[in-house]
C-alpha cells in the first residue's frame, strides 16, 4: 500500500482537530499524541504505527494558503529490520477560522530511517521543516 501524501492541507476533523490545536497551549514543549486521535487518512494509510508526538511553534508563522502554521506533529512506524524505525513529520496549521488542518508527511532523516535503539535528539526530530516552503517533502 503506497504511503499517502498530501500535496495540500487537509482540514482535519473529530478528536483530531481537538488534539491538533491543543499543543498551542503549551507550545515548545513536546507531547505524546494518542494514536487513535490520528487524522484517519494517517492511522489508516500507515501500517505497524507505533508512536506518535507533537510539539507546537513558539513563534507560529503564516505560510501560503492563508495557514498559519502551529506546529508540528511526529508518527513512527516499525520496519521489516528490528531495530529500525521509520519516522514522518507533519506541518499543523490553522487558518483564520481556527480550523485546524495538517500537510505532510515529510522525511526528516536520509530514507526516514532511525535506529531505535540508539535514540534521537529532539532537536532532530522537529524544528526541521521550514513553514515557508510547505511542498518540500524531503528536510
Amino acid at each position: 500500500m503506497p504511503l499517502p501524501y498530501y500535496p495540500d492541507w487537509t482540514k482535519a476533523t473529530g478528536d483530531a482537530a481537538v488534539q491538533l490545536t491543543a499543543i498551542t497551549g503549551a507550545p515548545g514543549n513536546l507531547w505524546p499524541y494518542p494514536l487513535g486521535a490520528l487524522p484517519g487518512s494517517i492511522e489508516k494509510g500507515m501500517p505497524k504505527l507505533e508512536e506518535a508526538y507533537i510539539s507546537g511553534y513558539v513563534l507560529p508563522q503564516h505560510v501560503p494558503d492563508g495557514i498559519k502554521a502551529i506546529g508540528e506533529l511526529m508518527v513512527t512506524r516499525g520496519h521489516n529490520v528490528p531495530e529500525s524505525g521509520k519516522a514522518y513529520l507533519y506541518l499543523v496549521g490553522i487558518d483564520s477560522d481556527a480550523n485546524p488542518y495538517f500537510r505532510g508527511p515529510y522525511k526528516p532523516y536520509p530514507e526516514h530511517y532511525y535506529n531505535k535503539d540508539a535514540g534521537i535528539p529532539v532537536h532532530d526530530l522537529f524544528g526541521r521543516i521550514d513553514p515557508a516552503k510547505p511542498g518540500q517533502t524531503n528536510l
